[in-house]
């Protein structure tokens, strides 16, 4: 158990991080020891993790990470009760996935920063014979490999289910988090090193992945999930296409689905290459697999046209809401709002090969089309509620990103 108190935690957080090149090294290992009386002793962390707790510290310090106030002052309560402990890992695990996203630390300290992330993340995880019914915000966020301040933000936002403690702690009922088939998390976290082993350090954007899909086919097949995110995900494993996937996977805050051409598009340019990167079918089947209650046949929908209007020529150059309507059996009178300030489906504003994927959005009930293609589907309302939100916007409002 620690003997330092707050105060002094405080000092020797400030020492370390504030300290030249020639006293850093054995500080750091001072700062480990700390971590690891402080929190290991309450996450039953015995013999076994110094290493781990010593690489966490590096890693951290080497990203440019270790200086952040929240690890800061999550560092100074981490003593005081088992929560505020829970908390401390929990930021430990987020920023380690965070390093793990810096391309100028070079692939292996990337990976060892997921193995690291995973490490901290299993002992909130491990199954134990008993299956608690509430959770606390550090364990939620290991859970999910955010901060427990995005937590916080879940649940006053409405989006988690909590009830606040009369000493001002929240706790969760697990039951909530348990909906469904979970996605197994060492699968995942497994198949993110293997994608990143594969990638290597060539770095590429979500814009820059979604042109290339579009230059080697004019119109992309867009969902909810649409074919430039799975495609995103599968490149940048470390990135918010990633999270959004694992989120929906779970069936946390979202509700996600694809479609089934978005799903064959997403296999036809993975096995073309994505970003300089050629993947082959078995790691395109073991990404699916690991997302498989996303991609589970009652997710995937269909649409009710083909890729383009050729039979129902008299919708061109229409809006792309009255389009749509009659499309999906004239039930949504929302989409017929404010046509004349609504794309039509005409060269140059909506292109006819992308009607299907909203007609399909419409017929399953979306509220939002997530896609990184702002050529073709740029982000705002569509028609009537429906909205077109890129992933790293859709990540900032669910305080992930």
């Amino acid at each position: 158990m620690s003997i330092l108190s707050p105060s002094d935690r405080a000092v020797l957080w400030r020492t370390v991080t504030t300290s030249g090149p020639g006293d850093r090294g054995p500080l750091l290992r001072v700062l480990a020891r700390e971590v690891l009386d402080s929190v290991g002793s309450r996450l039953n962390m015995y013999a076994g993790h110094e290493d781990d707790v010593v690489a966490t510290i590096a890693l951290l310090d080497e990203s440019g990470l270790l200086g952040r106030d929240d690890l800061r002052q999550a560092f100074e309560e981490a003593g005081e009760d088992d929560e505020h402990a829970e908390d401390m890992a929990a930021l430990l695990a987020a920023h380690l996935g965070q390093a793990a996203e810096i391309e100028r630390l070079g692939i292996d300290t990337r990976l060892a920063a997921l193995r690291l992330a995973a490490a901290w993340q299993q002992h909130f995880t491990e199954p134990t014979l008993a299956r608690p019914e509430w959770l606390t915000a550090g364990q939620v966020a290991a859970r999910y490999g955010v901060t427990p301040q995005a937590v916080y933000k879940w649940i006053r936002s409405g989006r988690v289910e909590a009830e606040q403690t009369p000493g001002g702690s929240w706790r969760l009922p697990a039951s909530q988090f348990e909906r469904g088939s979970r996605a197994d998390r060492r699968r995942i976290t497994a198949l993110k090193s293997k994608l990143l082993s594969i990638g290597g350090d060539t770095d590429v954007s979500d814009e820059e992945l979604a042109e290339e899909i579009i230059e080697r086919r004019q119109s992309l097949v867009r969902v909810c999930f649409d074919a430039t995110v799975l495609c995103g995900a599968l490149r940048k494993p470390t990135g918010h296409n990633f999270r959004l996937l694992e989120l929906a996977a779970d069936g946390v805050l979202i509700d996600g689905f694809t479609t089934e051409v978005a799903g064959m598009e997403f296999v036809r340019n993975a096995l073309a290459g994505l970003g300089g990167v050629r993947y082959d079918i078995e790691v395109i089947e073991e990404f699916l697999d690991a997302f498989h209650p996303l991609f589970h046949p009652d997710n995937v929908a269909l649409s009710p046209i083909g890729r383009s209007l050729t039979r129902q020529t008299w919708l061109h150059n229409r809006p792309i809401g009255e389009v749509v309507y009659h499309l999906t059996g004239r039930t949504r009178e929302d989409l017929l709002a404010d046509l004349p300030s609504q794309l039509r489906v005409v060269a140059g504003e909506f292109d006819a090969y992308d009607v299907h994927l909203v007609a399909a959005a419409v017929a399953s009930g979306a509220d939002v089309i997530c896609s990184s293609n702002r050529r073709h589907l740029p982000e705002g309302k569509l028609a009537g509620e429906l909205q077109i939100i890129g992933p790293g916007r859709l990540g900032a409002e669910l305080g992930i990103a």
